[in-house]
């Protein structure tokens, strides 16, 4: 039983044409999958952006903050070391035995 060359060479065009087909889908699929993944990864890079912004930004308030606190603890310091000074001034005033007076000598 022979088979019709016609009948075979319409299956083979049909089975390339099917199998072109499942490539190209195939192809269309991975494409849409990597734009998709790099837009995922651009926004992720773009939002890691932000925050690394914001937190530089906080960081140097912080920092500027800090540097004006820093003085003015500088002069509570300096305060404090200026009426230890004069704290001790006046215990040492007081432990002196004061001067003998009216006894002749």
């Amino acid at each position: 039983m022979a088979v019709d060359q016609g009948i075979v060479d319409s299956v083979a065009t049909g089975n390339l044409k099917t199998l072109g087909e499942s490539i190209a889908a195939s192809i269309a699929i991975n494409i849409q999958s990597a734009v998709d993944s790099q837009s995922r990864g651009r926004t992720l890079a773009e939002n890691a952006l932000s925050n690394g912004i914001a937190l530089a930004n906080s960081i140097t308030a912080r920092c500027v903050n800090e540097i004006f606190n820093a003085n003015a603890f500088a002069q509570n310091l300096a305060d404090l070391a200026a009426g230890t000074s004069n704290a001790q001034q006046t215990v040492k005033g007081a432990q002196t035995t004061p001067p003998e007076t009216g006894t002749g000598k």
